[in-house]
């Protein structure tokens, strides 16, 4: 199972408890230092492998990473996220683009490039993490709320798609979490 955003939070939850559910996880983020902390953590069951999900080519060389470490893919979880307060009119553009490109584009691109793969395996599971900003507008977030109703109706969308297929896709809305994602933004 692939968890982007590992390095902390949400992500870093997820893929504990994956691990002691028996799956083997690929923690995806940016730190390096708090993904190799994680998985000398977690043991062999994980591999850290620092991606950039803005980036394309860090999106391809985490499924290759993947498929050397493990053989195989069974599921994603897009949990990544980026969010930069402020009203459209004051926010920098691109931080408004970094939104956009962190909390849809990544998902879409994963998906997309995961897709062969969770087949090969005779099915699979992704998980994407949008948000309570995603089915009510938040003001001063009008980016970050669109990003996460796109990520929201794009994954409802490719449930439809895959019915029947093996693959199933959801979504998870949460609210306000005590991480730092939140709470450095405070």
């Amino acid at each position: 199972i692939i968890v982007t955003g590992a390095s902390a939070g949400v992500g870093e939850a997820t893929a504990k408890l994956c691990v002691r559910e028996g799956a083997n996880v690929v923690l995806a983020a940016r730190d390096r230092k708090a993904l190799d902390a994680l998985a000398a953590a977690l043991g062999p069951r994980s591999r850290a492998v620092v991606t950039d999900v803005s980036k394309p080519e860090d999106c391809e060389a985490l499924m290759k990473a993947s498929l050397e470490a493990f053989g195989s893919i069974d599921g994603l979880v897009n949990n990544a996220g980026y969010n930069s307060r402020g009203t459209v009119e004051t926010v920098a553009l691109e931080n408004l683009e970094r939104i956009l490109e962190v909390n849809l584009k990544a998902p879409i691109r994963l998906c997309k490039l995961v897709l062969p793969h969770l087949r090969a395996s005779g099915g699979g599971a992704i998980v994407n993490v949008a948000s309570l900003a995603g089915r009510v507008p938040l003001d001063h977030e009008a980016t970050y709320s669109a990003s996460k109703f796109g990520l929201r109706g794009f994954s409802f969308a490719m449930a439809e798609e895959l019915a029947g297929s093996g693959i199933t896709v959801s979504v998870v809305s949460p609210g306000p979490i005590e991480t730092g994602f939140i709470l450095n933004e405070i």
